[in-house]
């Protein structure tokens, strides 16, 4: 099954919340990449995971069984990494932008060399980025661990209050400014691939509730 011109929202979903929802609806108009709207936004979830155990048939209808008649179709994969996603998904040479929309702490870890290996390297990661024009939207998003809400406009601030930055900073050609995508170990080569998720008045998009504080309080497990 190849998608185009569709928005991938990978995720596990456990469960899906009012904020999964906000960001697959901030979609409906496309501010970044062009002035088409995108054909629709598809929830995906794998059962297999990098980070995760792999999710029982149990857990799997459990999680379906919170998503709405009103919401986005749900895609129920085994394509832990992106790269994976990529190859299954998305088709080669394509003209019109594949997307990917995830959070800031997923944006974190989606070039650490340690998610990958000598049978799949980061370099094939990235060939597949440019060869099927993929590019990562990321939403900011709050941290119930440090406390504080993670985006790229909160990293440059940061930067600037620690004075290591400054206001007049290089940036993609979506303002994110180059020293922020090289602290993550975003290559040169997609700096253009990576655009910050907004709202219709240019402010972030932002998730300020988890899925891990949702199962505390209603007793779930993880």
């Amino acid at each position: 099954m190849k998608f185009s011109g569709f928005f991938l929202f990978p995720g596990s979903f456990n469960p899906i919340h009012v904020g999964h929802r906000k960001l697959a609806k901030s979609t409906d108009f496309d501010l970044i990449s062009s002035s088409s709207k995108p054909r629709s936004t598809i929830y995906e979830m794998s059962i297999s995971n990098v980070d995760k155990a792999t999710i029982s048939c149990e857990k799997i209808h459990q999680r379906l069984s919170e998503f709405l008649p009103t919401d986005f179709p749900v895609l129920i994969t085994k394509t832990p990494m992106f790269i994976d996603k990529i190859q299954h998904f998305f088709l080669e040479e394509e003209t019109s932008t594949n997307k990917f929309i995830i959070g800031f702490d997923t944006f974190e870890r989606l070039f650490q060399a340690k998610y990958y290996t000598q049978e799949v390297t980061i370099d094939a990661f990235i060939e597949k980025i440019t060869l099927c024009n993929v590019s990562f939207f990321v939403a900011g998003r709050y941290s119930s661990a440090s406390k504080t809400f993670m985006s790229f406009s909160s990293e440059q601030k940061m930067q600037l209050h620690e004075g290591q930055g400054n206001s007049q900073s290089v940036t993609n050609k979506f303002g994110i400014p180059l020293e922020i995508l090289k602290k993550y170990n975003v290559p040169e080569t997609i700096f253009d691939k990576i655009h910050p998720l907004k709202t219709s008045d240019g402010d972030d998009v932002r998730v300020d509730i988890s899925s891990t504080e949702i199962r505390k309080i209603r007793n779930l497990e993880p």
